[in-house]
């Protein structure tokens, strides 16, 4: 669509956007790969963080002690190494609340990555892009059920935003919905005015000419005739919206899969883009949502086999008990093998070509264990290729090995509840710690878990060496 769009009309803008650097590199490279003489120029290729960098440094606030800069070191992140940022589990969890918050939320049931979540959540609903706030008090507690957490826990992760906030001011730390926020409140009309007029609108009814550049284009970075949003379920409400006021409410495309989300703290809801569109319809505009927003959803999957597709869904089934995780209907095209799974004791047995015969596996790790099992595979001198989670997105392999999910959860207390998970994905038996539901999955058994998962927070421990080995087609 993008190459089509670029270049049966070249004088149209086009911004493709992303999370992930290798993506973005992916899907450039299959746009350019059938480049005709026309070429591509009228098409911007970004990360989001590198959006948001340009469009920080192009606005120019009113007032000059208005002006920011966003220097990484002073970022804060949910967890980094003291290099990397400020971290929000280390720096702000663990040493900033006292005893007695860490005893309330444990009591509660909110763990570290619960909060960071809700206080995302406070900071970047879609009406923000009108008001530049977080949701006060009672507008939080008034959100729908599907933004998660009862009453009582909404209203002890309010207390401890308001901490954070004063936390983060006083280290002079930022996080990205300020920097988003900071773009709204000082960019161009289209983004400063509560009531949205799109750009292309502002121009031709009320002759805007500060909208377009000296050669009559849309102003770079801030105006594109169309923005595309790859895996838009890792963006916030808040993220969506600046794409909209970047473009039109009917010039943004957004592809997204929730059942592929990575980015921490992040969860889009059945509703969110709906919610995002009505938010940015003006009270004064006789346009509904319907009239605007299409969906189409895609249910074959031509890529993963039955077999990997069924665990993966079967997985998915019980994640959705604890976290509300919204449910696919993928069908798959073909067939393959059925997934194995390898316990060993240690992680040098993976050097053992009579244990682990893999020499052409990718290890796919927990992107807070890559590092530390990167220095293990040197040190063993296992020559596969590892990466996490965010590395890999978008990436396809011929055999791909999952190794450390289980036990980077099971250290965070769910021990019983993973043991009894690995037990019936590799268990032709039936047997499990509950009776089987009768579901079958590649002639294995999966059991009816009434359980809920504790959610993971991060850990460096390495501590225990499940490993899950799919062929993927």
């Amino acid at each position: 669509m993008i190459r089509k769009v670029s270049q049966e009309h070249p004088s149209r803008r086009i911004l493709v956007v992303s999370r992930l650097q290798r993506l973005v590199k992916i899907i450039k490279t299959a746009v350019e790969e059938k480049r005709s003489d026309k070429g591509i120029d009228n098409v911007t290729f970004f990360t989001y963080d590198e959006l948001l960098q340009q469009l920080a440094r192009a606005v120019i606030p009113d007032e000059e002690s208005q002006q920011q800069t966003f220097i990484n070191f002073d970022r804060v992140y949910y967890d980094c190494d003291n290099e990397g940022g400020k971290s929000f589990y280390k720096l702000f969890v663990s040493e900033e609340l006292s005893n007695k918050e860490r005893e309330q939320m444990t009591a509660a049931s909110i763990e570290p990555l619960v909060l960071w979540f809700a206080i995302i959540t406070i900071k970047s609903p879609a009406q923000c892009a009108a008001t530049k706030m977080s949701l006060t008090r009672d507008e939080y507690l008034s959100l729908p059920a599907s933004y998660g957490l009862n009453n009582e826990q909404r209203e002890l992760c309010y207390e401890l935003y308001i901490k954070y906030e004063v936390w983060r001011e006083d280290l002079s730390s930022w996080d990205e919905i300020d920097r988003v926020r900071y773009v709204l409140s000082h960019g161009p009309i289209t983004f400063r005015e509560e009531t949205f007029v799109p750009w292309a609108e502002r121009v031709h009814r009320n002759g805007d000419m500060s909208l377009l550049d000296q050669d009559g284009n849309p102003l770079h970075p801030f105006c594109f005739d169309m923005v595309c949003s790859d895996e838009a379920q890792d963006f916030t409400e808040l993220d969506i919206a600046l794409f909209i006021r970047m473009s039109n409410i009917r010039s943004v495309f957004l592809n997204s899969d929730p059942a592929q989300s990575v980015e921490l703290g992040v969860k889009a809801r059945p509703g969110t883009v709906n919610d995002v569109f009505y938010s940015e319809i003006s009270d004064n505009d006789k346009t509904n949502v319907n009239d605007v927003l299409q969906e189409i959803s895609l249910m074959t999957n031509h890529r993963t086999h039955a077999e990997n597709l069924a665990i993966g869904q079967a997985t998915r089934k019980i994640l959705a008990r604890s976290f509300k995780v919204p449910i696919t209907q993928e069908r798959a095209l073909i067939k393959g093998k059925t997934p194995k799974t390898l316990r060993i004791k240690e992680i040098d047995e993976l050097a053992n070509i009579d244990m682990f015969k893999g020499g052409n596996v990718v290890f796919l790790a927990p992107d807070e264990k890559v590092s530390d099992l990167k220095l293990i595979f040197h040190e063993l001198g296992i020559k596969n290729d590892l990466f996490g989670v965010r590395e890999a997105k978008g990436l396809e392999f011929d055999a791909v090995a999952l190794i450390n999910f289980y036990g980077y959860i099971e250290e965070k207390g769910s021990s019983t509840q993973w043991k009894n998970a690995l037990r019936w994905l590799s268990s032709t038996s039936g047997i499990t710690e509950t009776n089987p539901t009768g579901e079958k999955v590649g002639g294995i058994w999966l059991a009816d878990c009434d359980y809920q998962i504790s959610h993971p927070e991060v850990s460096y421990a390495i501590r225990y060496w499940p490993i899950i080995s799919t062929l993927l087609h």
